[in-house]
């Protein structure tokens, strides 16, 4: 996310000042400009990229919740992770919490 974040000229959602759980930024690949949009589906993180849609997290992980806010040309992402492998006395679970700005 971050990677396609720092390389895309314009973020289109959420909006200025709002937050969701769908981000979408404009990315100009090879002279054309495509729309990548990260949502999240049950417990995938999908990425859809012109007509292609696929997970972008693996089978060993859940997305347990994904949250988008946009401060300016800024996006704090925050991620609950949960590992599919139990691990003693529970199930792992990571949050993340960052912001990235494009160019």
């Amino acid at each position: 996310i971050t990677f396609d974040v720092r390389r895309a000229s314009t973020i289109v959602a959420p909006s200025i000042s709002q937050n969701g759980s769908i981000l979408s930024l404009i990315i100009n690949e090879q002279g054309v400009d495509e729309t990548y949009t990260y949502s999240i589906q049950g417990t995938d993180l999908l990425l859809t990229a012109g007509s292609d849609t696929d997970p972008v997290n693996s089978n060993g992980t859940k997305i347990e919740s994904l949250a988008f806010e946009r401060i300016g040309e800024t996006v704090e992402i925050v991620m609950t992770l949960i590992g599919n492998e139990q691990v003693a006395p529970g199930q792992q679970s990571l949050t993340t919490k960052t912001s990235v700005g494009i160019r």
